[in-house]
This record gives structure tokens, C-alpha cells and sequence, in this order.
């Protein structure tokens, strides 16, 4: 690989790091409908960062990291990996 493409891959990964991620999904119940008014929280190194849902649809801008992902609402919690 000509060493200008691996400088341009380089700094691609430095941006993406510099801009963080997204964490997004859908949070469903057992019988795979949407899991309305749903609170969505992304634990990690750098905070905690958090997402509701009326539709069971979220979106979570975070920095670079690893994070434990959590779902709540006034009658259930669980934590996912």
C-alpha cells in the first residue's frame, strides 16, 4: 500500500476518534413490538450518557470507549454489555 494511502487511513482514524461514536438501536420487548417510554443510558470511562424513547428507538452520541448499556422505565431495568 503506497505509503499517502496509509497517511489518509491514519488520519481517518483520528478523526473518528476525535468525533466519538453513535450507540443506537431499538429496544423491543419479548414479543419483538417496540418497548414504549424507555430510558436508555450508556455507562463508560468518560460518563454516563443518556437517551428516552417513546417508540423504543434511540440514538447516543459518546466519545471513543467501551460502555455498559442500560434500559429502564417505571416497571423494568436491566443492563446489557
Amino acid at each position: 500500500m503506497p505509503i499517502k494511502a496509509v497517511l489518509e487511513q491514519i488520519k481517518e482514524i483520528q478523526r473518528a476518534e476525535q468525533d466519538g461514536g453513535v450507540i443506537h438501536g431499538v429496544v423491543k420487548q419479548s414479543w419483538a413490538s417496540p418497548f414504549p417510554n424507555v430510558g436508555i443510558e450508556a455507562r463508560g470511562a468518560n460518563g454516563v450518557y443518556k437517551a428516552t424513547s417513546n417508540k423504543g428507538e434511540f440514538e447516543i452520541k459518546v466519545p471513543v470507549g467501551r460502555y455498559v448499556v442500560g434500559i429502564s422505565n417505571k416497571t423494568y431495568s436491566k443492563l446489557m454489555h
